[in-house]
């Protein structure tokens, strides 16, 4: 009798032990998930990075905030637009953020110090920045974006694989291209054919032209379908011209940019001044427009929503 006791409680025991262990164990497997979930791996131009699932302290160094924005994300801190452009950030992004922002001068060279006192989850940089990587990733994980700069949908799909929000960005995507695809219908009911644009900025020193590459170009003349002077060399980026070189060119349409400051309102007025100017086509016929913004705003969905809708007020009349 009392031998069959002790082997009823052995077995009892044996029994409570294999209940524990497997709750154990359950349990273990359990945290495991969870800390899987909190955690993405994501491959970029510099590798794969082990980066948060869900980012809270997003430090942009690209000036992809006008994306991050339209992909309902925030920032705490991103490029400040204050030395060329006359403000920090343009006021429909301060509108629709809900943070504040914090103004890094320049994310090419940025203050690590800074950077490190905004205790930021994830850091965006692009290709270019490779030699500030390695400091960058001390900080916190850091993510290098590798799409064609101006492309807009290249830049919002790559983000959409970061902050996984593919779908989202597919949405913002289609309806950017809905509101462009119907303002270049209408433009070409308005603009000739062989009517040629021209975007020209004036900073200190020079009278630059773009070709179609950019933000810029890829708004003016790949979505909006404004024709590129034909004699303008394709394979160059920019090129900084006299007055003498501007009639060379001699566009049918100008969208004319001037840099914050007193040097480039003096650029402007000599320009304006000018015979040479005067004597332009699209300045006799008042095809001039202003595109102070065009640079800034191009750079996402929203800012060049806002520029599309500037553009046809200016020429369809």
């Amino acid at each position: 009798m009392k031998r069959r006791k002790i082997i009823t409680l052995a077995i009892a025991i044996l029994m409570l032990t294999s209940i524990f262990t497997g709750c154990g164990v359950k349990q273990q497997s359990s945290n495991e998930v969870d800390q899987a979930a909190t955690t993405r791996i994501v491959k970029h131009s510099m590798g794969e990075t082990e980066i948060p699932a869900d980012p809270k302290r997003v430090i942009d160094l690209v000036g992809m905030l006008d994306n991050l924005i339209s992909l309902d994300l925030e920032v705490i801190a991103a490029p400040s637009a204050k030395s060329w452009a006359g403000f920090d950030f343009a006021p429909y992004e301060l509108e629709r953020h809900k943070g504040e922002i914090v103004p890094i001068e320049d994310g090419w060279s940025p203050n690590l110090e800074q950077l490190m006192s905004l205790e930021p989850d994830l850091i965006i940089g692009i290709e270019g920045m490779e030699d500030n990587y390695e400091d960058l990733s001390k900080i916190a994980p850091t993510i290098f974006l590798s799409h064609e700069w101006g492309d807009l949908r290249a830049g919002l799909r790559e983000l959409g694989v970061i902050f996984n929000r593919e779908e989202k960005a597919e949405e913002v995507i289609k309806e950017y291209d809905q509101i462009a695809n119907e303002a270049k219908m209408k433009l070409q009911s308005v603009v000739g054919e062989d009517e040629e644009a021209m975007f020209l900025r004036i900073n200190n020193k020079f009278y630059r032209v773009y070709n179609n590459y950019g933000q810029v170009g890829r708004l003016l003349y790949d979505d909006l379908g404004f024709k590129l002077m034909k004699d303008y060399p394709v394979e160059e980026w920019s090129q900084d011209l006299s007055l003498e070189g501007l009639f060379v060119y001699n566009p049918n349409r100008i969208f004319l940019m001037t840099n914050s400051g007193a040097e480039p309102e003096k650029l402007l007025n000599e320009l304006e001044k000018s015979n040479i100017w005067k004597n332009l086509d699209a300045v006799k016929n008042d095809h001039v427009y202003n595109a102070n913004n065009f640079i800034y705003y191009a750079q996402g969905p929203i800012g060049s929503q806002i520029l599309i809708e500037q553009i046809l007020q200016n020429i369809i009349k």
